[in-house]
């Protein structure tokens, strides 16, 4: 589309550049076009208001607005009206091409910089820090910098403090150099842990959870306790105590056997099926392996329920012995 100028034969384009373009790289000297009879303010009005039928970039549409908001000195009501927006959509487009320092729109409009990267990293820069946007663009016009690596710096750029903002800002390619490390280490297979490692692992864990019900049995166990409750909560300490009597025995095995060069036989230490309390031999029933631990166990008396206290605390790294009465409807044999 083309309208008149002041001088006759002369034409002002007002949309079709690509094709334009394109005929001149075919050496086409002549082109079909639209007259539009009327001012240029309305050509670009009407050329605005066709535009709904394509897609626009951002910061194009916005120049245009801008053109007829502080050139032609429309109104943004106006306009909204004119192109079939609301009057709010047409003052953020105005706003957003104003707030773009020129320096970025420039490379915009000159093809050498994307829309993307203005809108999405550029202008949030310059909306915190106007020189800290203009430090990443010369950056960026000297190194060739991908989506990812411009989002992980914005993201990086909100959660710090001024100081941090100032050393990043102050040499960004320090930390593109250090995200990239960070890649290379999480593409490095890790290390495979050792059986040994994973058993030191391992009973660390068991210890810190013992920690913490010794630290929670003296608010449960109370002298208020019901029998059910009670039962109920005694279990898993029963059952957790033929675990602990199974691998020990599986240690004493493993460690006879090794000694004598034959294979141990771990029929009757490793557990199957369920490992519900019915199912496991009683711990009274095994020799225990720690000598601090080989005396013959007393009977759980049912009259008293043993809670630590500050003058009498567990402990430290022991399994909880919880003693109670036996409700007459609990499905657990005495022992």
């Amino acid at each position: 589309m083309v309208y008149p100028g002041e001088r006759a034969g002369l034409w002002i384009l007002i949309d079709g550049y690509l094709r334009v373009e394109a005929l001149k790289c075919l050496d086409q000297e002549v082109v079909r076009a639209e007259v539009f009879h009327g001012s240029e303010e309305e050509a670009l009005m009407v050329h605005l208001a066709r535009g709904q039928a394509r897609n626009w970039e951002v910061v194009e549409e916005a120049a245009l607005i801008r053109e007829l908001h502080d050139r032609f000195g429309c109104s943004l009501r106006l306009l909204a009206a004119r192109i079939g927006r609301s009057a709010s959509w047409v003052s953020h487009r105005v706003s957003l091409i104003r707030e773009l320092p020129e320096e970025v729109l420039e490379r915009v409009l000159q093809g050498r910089l994307s829309v993307w990267a203005a809108i999405r990293i550029l202008l949030p820069f310059a909306r915190a820090n106007s020189a800290h946007a203009q430090v990443l663009l010369q950056h960026m016009e000297k190194n060739v910098l991908s989506t990812r690596q411009l989002q992980d710096l914005w993201h990086h750029y909100q959660r710090s403090g001024d100081a941090v903002r100032q050393q990043l800002m102050k040499a960004p390619d320090l930390f593109f150099k250090s995200l990239h490390a960070l890649e290379m280490e999480k593409q490095d297979p890790p290390l495979e842990e050792s059986p040994e490692e994973a058993w030191m692992r391992e009973a660390r864990i068991i210890g810190h959870i013992l920690q913490r019900l010794q630290r929670l049995a003296p608010r449960i166990f109370v002298p208020e306790l019901s029998d059910g409750l009670l039962s109920n909560l005694c279990r898993p300490i029963r059952r957790l105590d033929g675990l602990l009597n199974q691998l020990n025995l599986q240690i004493q095995g493993c460690s006879r056997h090794a000694k004598s060069g034959s294979a141990p036989d771990r029929s009757n230490t490793a557990p199957t099926g369920d490992t519900s309390a019915g199912n496991l031999p009683h711990p009274e029933d095994f020799t225990q392996y720690d000598p601090e631990l080989s005396a013959p166990r007393e009977e759980c008396h049912t009259d008293s329920l043993p809670c630590a206290s500050a003058d009498h605390p567990p402990p430290a790294g022991s399994v909880p012995q919880v003693q109670g009465k036996r409700h007459p409807n609990s499905g657990d044999s005495p022992r």
